[in-house]
């Protein structure tokens, strides 16, 4: 027979959430954004699994992906901002 306290300590817990925030530092750059200051990012990924068995038929999986990203800053000011983002997966 199962035990109702772990619902209740769910129940308690979701409660408590609601009733007492805690502050949490990053949700206050939603509430006063600072704009104007994007920056230029790149990033490069790869990931290799290599050559294993496929069980019951008779082939081998092996995957090499490689993953390009870039963004950066279009316009700025202190109010408005338009920034171009993309990624090519392979």
């Amino acid at each position: 027979m199962r035990q109702p306290g772990g619902l209740l300590v769910i129940l308690l817990a979701a409660a408590l959430s609601v009733l007492a925030p805690a502050g949490a530092c990053a949700q206050e750059q939603w509430l006063t954004p600072t704009l104007g200051q994007l920056q230029l990012r790149a990033d490069f990924r790869e990931t290799y699994y290599p050559n294993e068995r496929v069980r019951q038929q008779g082939t081998e999986l092996k995957i090499f992906e490689e993953r390009v990203g870039l963004s950066f800053p279009i316009w700025q000011n202190a109010t408005d901002e338009l920034s171009f983002s993309g990624s090519v997966r392979y």
